[in-house]
């Protein structure tokens, strides 16, 4: 992935934000019954109604809009369900005589901004399926600063795509297949990272190394993914790396060896 392409992904994002909180308060605002013209973009705007002013506010969305989906469409993101074609969408409707069902724009600005609403996590993790726009998983996550880096163990969130990767202050952007051992890169700092679902033999790794296991995910981690009740209480683990020299000991496993990915470390 090319330098201008990993700028243009990060603008993306950028612009979808900001997009979603401006929209976010418009809505509100003519729910309220304050802002009847909401989506009446001039460039949609029938000659017939020459006599309605134009809304600037309607214009400035629908521009951001646009951008936003001719840049997803640059770079083979489908626009599915986004909030910029949702928009766009419901201008049209706004504006389209022949349809007798299309709702006022008060009440269709109920109905857009309480889809968005919906779609938000109300805390704690979701995961996809009916009702839910995210997912979220338990993730190795290992920084490519070299050949091996930091690793951990941690919740991360999937965007609706499944193209980018929430963890803290983190936002991975998939390298579709062109990284060097690596397959994702930070929108900010553009540094590379492995992310990838954890192993249950603790062998995450390419190289040896240590792996931090988050506390929010310590317990279930241990229980469900690596089936170690009794190794709950550790906060690390050292994982002999996929490509270590050494044959794993699968029976070891259950006694927590530290040779094969359970340390005693604390």
């Amino acid at each position: 992935m090319t330098r201008r392409s990993q700028k243009e992904l990060q603008r993306l994002d950028t612009l979808e934000g900001a997009f979603r909180e401006r929209l976010v308060e418009e809505l509100k605002m003519c729910a309220a019954g304050r802002n009847s013209l909401l989506f009446l973009a001039s460039s949609m705007k029938p000659a017939a109604w020459g006599r309605i002013p134009r809304s600037e506010v309607a214009d400035e969305l629908l521009e951001a809009a646009d951008e936003i989906l001719a840049l997803r469409s640059r770079h083979g993101l489908l626009p599915g369900s986004c909030l910029a074609l949702r928009f766009r969408d419901a201008c049209t409707r706004h504006v389209e005589r022949a349809d007798h069902h299309a709702p006022g724009a008060r009440k269709q600005a109920e109905q857009l901004l309480r889809e968005i609403l919906d779609s938000q996590p109300s805390g704690g993790p979701t995961s996809r399926g009916k009702g839910n726009t995210l997912d979220s998983r338990i993730m190795f996550l290992e920084s490519k600063n070299g050949l091996r880096g930091p690793a951990r163990i941690g919740r991360v969130t999937f965007s609706k795509t499944g193209r980018t990767i929430r963890y803290g202050r983190l936002e991975l952007r998939s390298l579709k297949g062109s990284g060097f051992k690596a397959n994702y890169f930070d929108l900010r700092s553009h540094q590379y990272f492995w992310v990838s679902g954890p192993r249950r033999d603790g062998m995450d790794c390419l190289y040896p190394g240590v792996v931090e296991i988050d506390e929010d995910v310590r317990e279930e981690y241990w229980r469900a993914v690596r089936r170690l009740p009794e190794c709950i209480h550790l906060t690390s683990f050292r994982s002999p790396g996929k490509y270590s020299r050494r044959r794993p000991r699968p029976e070891l496993v259950v006694h927590g060896a530290a040779s094969v990915g359970c340390s005693r470390r604390k």
